[in-house]
C-alpha cells in the first residue's frame, strides 16, 4: 500500500539530535543554496519516533542563519514499510550569505550532516544530497 504523504512546515522546537548514515549523492561544483537530506527509520519505526525526530530536525534547523526557509515532508508510517523523512533546505543567496559571513553551500552541508550525527545515534539512517 502506498504512503500518504503530507507537507508541513514545523516550527522551531527543542528536541533531540538524530542517528544515521549521510552519504552524498550529488556534488556539484557550484554553491545553489539547496539541500535535501532522506531520514529513514527500521521497518516498522513508530509514528511517534518519526514524529520526534521531525521536531529535532526542525529545532536542528532553527540554528542556522544560512536558511532561507525549509519544509519537513513525513510519510505515513502506518501504510508503509519504508517510513521516513524528506528535509528540503533552501539557502539564502550566495551573495547574501558571503556578505553576511555565512557558509556556503557544502560547508552548510557538512555542518548539518554533522549536526544530524544525534539521529545517527537513535538509529536513524539520514542521506543528504546537494542539488544543482
Amino acid at each position: 500500500m502506498i504512503g500518504i504523504l503530507f507537507l508541513s512546515f514545523v516550527p522551531i522546537i527543542g528536541g533531540k539530535s538524530l542517528a544515521g548514515h549521510v552519504g552524498f549523492n550529488l556534488f556539484p561544483g557550484s554553491d545553489n543554496s539547496f539541500v535535501s537530506y532522506q531520514v529513514f527509520g527500521a521497518v516498522g519505526e513508530r509514528a511517534l519516533s518519526i514524529d520526534r525526530a521531525t521536531k529535532q530536525i526542525a529545532e536542528i534547523l532553527s540554528r542556522y542563519e544560512e536558511i532561507k526557509f525549509y519544509t519537513i515532508t513525513t510519510l505515513d508510517v502506518k501504510n508503509s514499510t519504508d517510513p521516513g523523512i524528506t528535509v528540503s533546505v533552501t539557502l539564502k543567496k550566495k551573495e547574501e550569505r558571503l556578505a553576511l559571513g555565512l557558509m556556503d553551500v557544502f560547508a552548510f552541508d557538512k555542518a548539518l550532516g554533522t549536526a544530524f550525527d544525534a539521529l545517527r545515534k537513535e538509529g536513524f539512517e539520514v542521506a543528504s544530497k546537494v542539488q544543482e
